[in-house]
């Protein structure tokens, strides 16, 4: 592997645990994009390149979700029954579109971009305009004020945005915790960093399976063993997971979870609010310049 790209990784793994446990988003947000230009740039083909995208991001997302919620449970800072409720919708949601959208030939890199543009600016617009309103009220481990009629339809657009876009689905989770279920900022990202696994560990096995049929073909290029091979997927992958790149972002992630975690407890919530809308902005315009030039 070229050593640049191999730091490119390490150093993004850190950037995506620390956005994980500060956001409860996942970390998705910025494997998604690394990853799609690091697969672009070793040459896989077109027809595995978002599929593959996609699954890796979710192994990474698994990861940095699963050392995010051990930190926020130490902190009381998860509902429990909201996060199962929704997590389990979530897996449908995961199946359905792994299925029938991420996995065929018709949704290319260039729809990809489009997608998860306007899935970031959507909810960009929203949490910067949000308020503070609730984020002195104290946690309940039973969700004691969310409505439940919000908890179905919520799990199914997280696993459907999942899927379509390599994003634990947080994107989704933190603003409908925080603004239609009232939860406070900190237990909305705990709760999110909760749902996540749940729905992640559906989408890597999915993706796993999907692709199982270019497992081990090689990848001129690639710098792992049997890359002499031209083929169409990677010696590292399983199915369309990539478990190499997943641990090189993945294990970085691990140690700089509990910087952010710490930071959502410290971090004023508008503050967190209108940060993440502007990460979210300047990485939306930079999949759609990449997409219309």
């Amino acid at each position: 592997m070229d050593p640049l790209h191999l730091l490119m990784l390490l150093f993004a793994g850190l950037a995506a645990g620390y956005v994980a446990g500060v956001s409860g988003l996942g970390g998705g947000v910025i494997f998604t994009p690394i990853l799609l230009f690091h697969f672009r740039a070793i040459g896989v083909p077109g027809d595995s390149l978002v599929p593959l995208t996609v699954g890796t991001s979710l192994l990474c997302t698994l990861v940095a979700a699963a050392a995010s919620t051990s930190h926020q449970m130490k902190r009381q800072a998860v509902s429990r029954p909201v996060a199962v409720r929704v997590g389990i919708s979530a897996a449908f949601g995961v199946l359905i579109v792994s299925r029938f959208v991420t996995t065929q030939p018709w949704f290319d890199e260039r729809l990809f971009r489009i997608v998860f543009a306007a899935i970031l600016a959507i909810v960009a617009v929203r949490m910067a305009g949000g308020s503070a309103t609730g984020a002195t009220e104290q946690p309940t481990q039973t969700g004691g004020r969310v409505s439940g009629n919000w908890l179905t339809p919520t799990g199914l657009a997280a696993g459907g945005l999942s899927a379509a876009a390599g994003v634990g689905g947080g994107i989704v989770l933190v603003p409908v915790y925080r603004k239609l279920l009232r939860l406070p900022m900190h237990v909305a990202v705990g709760t999110s960093s909760a749902t996540i696994v749940l729905l992640t560990l559906v989408g890597v096995g999915s993706f796993a399976l999907s692709g199982s049929g270019l497992s081990g073909s090689g990848l001129s290029g690639s710098g792992l063993p049997g890359d002499a091979i031209p083929g169409s997927g990677l010696p590292s992958a399983i199915g369309y997971v990539d478990v190499v790149r997943a641990g090189l972002l993945s294990l970085p992630a691990l140690a700089s979870t509990r910087w952010g975690v710490a930071s959502a407890h410290k971090l004023d919530a508008v503050v967190l609010q209108r940060g993440f809308a502007a990460i979210m902005i300047l990485l939306a315009g930079v999949l759609v310049y990449g997409a219309v030039r």
